[in-house]
């Protein structure tokens, strides 16, 4: 009989930066000027546990730029700190964890790492393999998790609860299809109870201007693909996210996602030479305006009129890191050599804010801003460090005029 397998591992992670990055993707990068993690992590046969004790630093007091999240200059923070517990084939957890929900690489318009995470309590399959049983087994491998959490910021509505679920199913090889849901409901000022989450849960909250007040919840809600397969042996994926801010009763009598945004990708990738280098590319368009493809709807994707601060976490957007009422187009190219360094070069072209949308957190002002981002990653026998330097021809909160911009930005993770 195999003996149980325990493992300890802590981290030290340190970050600093001139100017964080406008554009924040699926890998980490810093939301602050600065920040340190201390990790300690706790792997069992059924249970995990992280311990994550952090700050962020603006190291610059007094001034409000478009990255800073919160009003003090220095904030402790327990982010990426879980307790998980696997039950048969299924994970409860607690804690400050980060999550990606959709195909993006550079852009989730519902749920991405650009704000930062809040405490939840939530479930997961640990295997998505299929059914056994013929009748359901054809949807092929499947994962559903949901959570419930709380935004403890300093909000008009204080603790606002957060409720999120999403499906996902891989009906044919190479084929996931995913639905998700979350839902803003109670906090101070605000009805509160299990009527209010049965009506909110089942779409009962197009209300009229003048009943805001009473309006049980606040959602967002989306549909998303991805398709992988291979071309003349090149390996390829295209994906894409439709995402509404609110919700419309169809013709089969059930509310649907209405006022969408989008994201639409594809990636290519291979390897390079007999020593394992692998490369890949990927372009990427985003449009966070409601009804983006025409009648579009500015002022609206992420505002709430039930929650005044929308839909944002210490005072960033939960999905686009460009906010609502934004476009990017984005052009990433990634290479892996056989010493496992990484370099990577990505352009983007941002516009942001089109109708100076005084609540936008990233500009309160119309801007069109082209970005040029290079990085390198270099890995150690126990440390990974991390150099990218970023150009822009222009910044946020910038009206009429030209500011460009560089920054550099150095990490270092060491394990232990």
């Amino acid at each position: 009989r195999c003996a149980p397998t325990r493992q300890l591992h802590a981290e030290l992670r340190a970050d600093l930066t001139n100017q964080p990055a406008l554009v924040r993707g699926f890998e980490y990068t810093a939301r602050q000027r600065g920040e340190i993690t201390a990790s300690f992590e706790y792997m069992g046969d059924s249970t995990a546990l992280r311990l994550s004790v952090g700050a962020y630093s603006r190291f610059v007091k007094g001034d409000s730029p478009w990255y800073y999240a919160g009003e003090d200059s220095f904030q402790p923070s327990l982010d990426g700190t879980y307790l998980a517990q696997r039950i048969d084939n299924w994970v409860l957890y607690a804690g400050w964890l980060d999550q990606w929900w959709g195909p993006g690489e550079t852009t989730s318009l519902i749920l991405s790492t650009n704000a930062r995470p809040f405490p939840k309590v939530g479930f997961m399959r640990s295997n998505p393999h299929a059914f056994e049983t013929p009748w359901l087994s054809w949807i092929g491998p499947w994962q559903f998790t949901g959570f419930l959490g709380v935004l403890p910021d300093d909000r008009i509505n204080s603790n606002t609860l957060m409720f999120g679920l999403r499906a996902s199913v891989n009906p044919i090889p190479g084929l996931e299809l995913g639905a998700s849901r979350i839902m803003m409901f109670c906090g101070s000022g605000r009805p509160c109870g299990f009527r209010t989450f049965f009506d909110g849960f089942f779409g009962n909250t197009n209300v009229s201007a003048a009943q805001q007040a009473q309006d049980p919840a606040n959602q967002i809600a989306g549909f998303d693909a991805r398709y992988s397969a291979q071309l003349f042996g090149q390996p390829f994926e295209v994906y894409g996210e439709l995402t509404g801010e609110d919700a419309a009763y169809s013709d089969i009598g059930i509310p649907l996602p209405s006022r969408n945004a989008a994201v639409l990708g594809a990636s290519v990738w291979n390897g390079w030479g007999d020593d394992g280098a692998v490369w890949k590319v990927n372009v990427e368009y985003s449009n966070s305006t409601a009804n983006f493809l025409n009648d579009k709807i500015y002022s609206y994707f992420y505002e709430s009129g039930a929650y005044p601060d929308g839909y944002r976490f210490y005072k960033r957007a939960m999905g686009d890191s460009l906010d609502g009422d934004a476009e990017l187009f984005g052009v990433t190219g990634t290479f892996v050599d056989s010493d496992n360094w990484t370099y990577k070069a990505s352009y983007y072209h941002a516009y942001l804010n089109h109708l100076n949308n005084p609540r936008n957190t990233v500009s309160q002002s119309k801007e069109n801003i082209n970005i040029v981002d290079l990085g390198v990653s270099i890995p150690m026998r126990r440390n990974t460090v991390g150099i990218n330097l970023r150009l822009q021809d222009d910044s946020p909160n910038s009206p009429g005029e030209q500011k460009p911009m560089a920054a550099l930005g150095v990490s270092t993770t060491i394990r232990f």
